[in-house]
């Protein structure tokens, strides 16, 4: 079993370690390999041994990658395979390929090249796929709803740059109500901290903004005011937003341990919100496991 979840982010080496269990009262040995994919480097590559009867072995391989972040989408797995051999018995192969989980590393300033983009059918959740009458709701590509999200740490804040691609922009609700139309939601999840935070961003019917946070974690107040700005054009729409780390009740320190995010954008095309494109797909917009992991340089 792997009992620490592997890790990769630019520039750094990542220790997965596994644990293997002989239940045999004879000694196992066990020879195995270790491949990752995309541009992932594993080492050892090939690790052997002996498991004592009864008892555990723990075994470790460190991925390390470039100075680049994973592509956005880029899938990475590991992949192990091998064979165990107790002492006197037939040898059995061991084969197990497991999710590698991409940390970013953000930096003071934007990349040229989107942290996060959101054009998949598997990010989509759509309220209407099981109703024939409502066909003309379904999702039908990028251009009826997509997006790129640019992200920064600057000194005092934690900055994200939203692209949003939607045929029709609709929103009439405020306030607590303002995820009913064409709006952002944004999760964080930062370490030391009991809870998430949620907070959306919308601009509306009248084209006047606003926000709201949902949700906090114990302890934190929400914050008075949350600077962000929202311009639509060319049929896309245009978030700035800034999270001071005072806000948040962190520090850019803190973050640099690491911390998950999520954002979805929400559907609203005539009058019924139909669903959201999210980072972390349609099914794991509130699963903290499923958010992508990020680090401040």
């Amino acid at each position: 079993a792997c009992s620490v979840i592997p890790q990769c982010y630019p520039g750094a080496t990542f220790r997965s370690e596994w644990t293997l269990h002989n239940p045999y009262k004879e000694t196992v040995r066990y020879d195995l390999g270790f491949r990752a994919s995309g541009k992932i480097r594993v080492s050892p590559a090939l690790l052997s041994g002996e498991i004592p009867p009864g008892k555990n072995a723990l075994i470790h391989c460190d991925l390390s990658s470039g100075e680049e972040n994973v592509q956005p989408g880029e899938k990475i797995w590991l992949s192990v395979s091998g064979h165990l051999k107790p002492k006197n018995r037939k040898p059995f192969p061991v084969r197990s390929t497991i999710p590698v989980r991409p940390v970013q590393t953000l930096k003071h300033g934007f990349s040229s090249k989107a942290n996060f983009v959101m054009s998949e059918m598997d990010q989509v959740m759509s309220f209407f796929v099981a109703d024939p009458k409502n066909l003309n709701k379904l999702w039908s590509g990028p251009e009826d709803l997509s997006g790129k999200i640019w992200m920064a740490a600057t000194e005092n804040a934690l900055c994200i740059e939203v692209e949003v691609v939607d045929d029709l922009h609709v929103n009439a609700e405020k306030g607590n109500l303002l995820w009913k139309g064409d709006s952002l939601q944004l999760f964080l999840q930062i370490p030391g901290q009991n809870g998430i935070w949620e907070m959306g961003f919308a601009l509306h019917d009248d084209r006047s903004c606003s926000s709201c946070v949902w949700k906090k974690p114990q302890g934190c107040e929400i914050p008075s005011k949350i600077p962000f700005r929202i311009v639509e054009k060319n049929r896309k729409i245009f978030y700035s937003i800034q999270l001071p780390y005072a806000a948040l009740h962190t520090s850019r320190k803190q973050l640099s341990l690491g911390f998950r995010f999520n954002l979805l954008v929400n559907d609203n095309d005539l009058g019924i919100r139909e669903g959201w494109i999210a980072v972390a797909g349609a099914h794991n917009a509130r699963e903290i496991e499923c958010f992508p992991s990020l680090r401040c340089q």
